[in-house]
């Protein structure tokens, strides 16, 4: 497709929007909700941070909770994505519920790292502590000295060790944990790296360092409390000066777009092809066009 030089065009990150494990868990929760017809399924936070997925599956009646003592004994209860502590799990048991979970496959394996630990070796995991994912790893790690860096400056908070196992959250930036990880084996000699970040959240981050350049605006579909929506977006202000999220096709208005004719488009591994299609859908009724030729948002990958 030949455009004119004038044309506004628009440029979508490939891949993005849903990674493996989230189709997982939602298509986890839809079998469990059908199998369980007309019964509440309690969910332990959010299944994924997304408040459009959320919302839908509150029409599916589920409901949101913080703890298991918000649930009856013997209830319907989903556990999401981001995974849970050893004793959630042991209580839910100990309570009867009827129960699934949900954990992304690459977070189980984190956890189980974190439990064949030994006791005696140092545990240094890099994430943010009150992220779901970084607090349901703490709840199976067996070390008794446990270090939890959220930035590269807090190496310097680091007490001296000779050895010490090396974990990180699966949705961290790839060039930081990398970073991280040389340091730790300058200071640490004995260092065990089982450091991972998920290969979905890895593409679409290459994807966004790889757009950014080519636009005059670039956009990040997902929700602020989207872990990996917001290294996106961090990622994409550092190539684009015009960076930011919008949640919907709504927030897509001319003073956003200003004077912008090349604009790149990419979406956490939380949000829908819904979301994305209407974001797209704005644009153009703005006369935007694929840059690609295409119609509809792209698959994510």
């Amino acid at each position: 497709m030949i455009m004119a030089p004038d044309a506004k065009r628009l440029f979508l990150a490939e891949p993005l929007g849903f990674c493996g494990g989230v189709r997982r868990a939602l298509e986890m929760f839809e079998t469990f909700a059908a199998e369980h017809p007309g019964v509440t399924v309690y969910v332990l936070h959010e299944l994924v941070h997304n408040s459009t997925v959320t919302d839908s599956m509150r029409r599916r009646n589920a409901v949101f909770v913080d703890s298991l003592d918000d649930v009856p004994d013997g209830a319907c209860i989903l556990f999401g994505a981001h995974g849970i502590s050893a004793s959630i799990e042991e209580e839910a048991r100990r309570r009867n519920l009827v129960y699934c979970d949900s954990v992304c496959p690459l977070v189980l394996k984190l956890q189980r790292n974190a439990a064949d630990s030994p006791e005696d070796l140092p545990l240094i995991l890099f994430g943010d502590a009150q992220h779901p994912e970084v607090r349901s790893v703490l709840g199976w790690a067996r070390s008794r000295q446990v270090h939890v860096l959220s930035e590269l400056k807090d190496i310097d908070s680091l007490p001296s060790m000779r050895k010490a196992l090396f974990l990180c959250q699966t949705t961290r930036n790839q060039e930081q944990v990398r970073s991280l990880s040389e340091l730790l084996k300058e200071r640490i000699p004995g260092l065990v790296d089982k450091s991972k970040v998920c290969d979905a959240v890895s593409r679409r981050q290459n994807a966004v360092a790889e757009l950014s350049p080519l636009c005059d605006l670039m956009l990040v579909v997902g929700s602020p409390h989207s872990s990996n929506g917001r290294r996106l977006l961090a990622i994409a202000r550092e190539k684009c000066r015009r960076s930011a999220m919008v949640e919907n096709g709504g927030e897509i208005t001319e003073d956003l777009v200003g004077a912008a004719r090349n604009v790149g488009i990419s979406a956490a591994t939380s949000t829908p092809d819904s979301a994305i299609g209407a974001v797209v859908a704005k644009f153009e009724s703005f006369g935007f066009v694929r840059a690609d030729g295409e119609k509809g948002p792209c698959h994510a990958g």
